[in-house]
């Protein structure tokens, strides 16, 4: 697909691409409640971006990162940003963990039980289940956070999570 606006292969999963649909989330927060949140998925350079930001060794790309994400990710009921990058900065840190694990959770492979994606750790590869992703991607993101924030990004690059 080189064009925009060129259909995707009626042989394709339709699940393997990005949807318009706006996903509603209850978030369990610090305060002990449930909020709702609305996640809007977004295209993989959102989330490369993201990750390159978690990992570079420049610590306004890393503060920036998840704010980014927030703030391109949460709208309103109708898909539009509700917040604004300044607004998803000012997040408390536990907030903003939070809500990057909703949102990991809406971009893992909604579609058939087994999702095309593999985890070649260990040979043979097999494929991992859709909850999995989210919640591999959702700790790897928090530990290596954390591990910023505590001083130990050496450990988590040299694969420690």
């Amino acid at each position: 697909m080189t064009e925009k606006d060129q259909a995707a292969s009626p042989l394709l999963d339709p699940s393997l691409f990005i949807s318009d649909e706006v996903h509603e989330r209850e978030v369990a927060l610090a305060d002990g409640q449930k909020h709702t949140f609305y996640i809007r998925e977004q295209d993989a350079g959102v989330l490369r971006s993201f990750f390159a930001g978690q990992v570079s060794d420049d610590p306004d790309k890393q503060a920036d990162s998840m704010a980014r994400l927030i703030a391109k990710a949460i709208c309103d009921p109708e898909g539009k940003p509700a917040l604004s990058l300044v607004d998803a900065k000012r997040l408390k840190f536990a907030v903003q963990i939070a809500l990057t694990k909703a949102i990991s959770e809406v971009h893992s492979y909604q579609g058939k039980d087994s999702s095309p994606v593999s985890v070649c750790a260990t040979s043979p590869c097999r494929p991992m289940r859709s909850s999995t992703i989210a919640d591999t991607a959702a700790v790897r993101m928090v530990r290596y956070t954390f591990g910023n924030i505590s001083g130990s990004l050496h450990s988590a690059r040299r694969g420690a999570w």
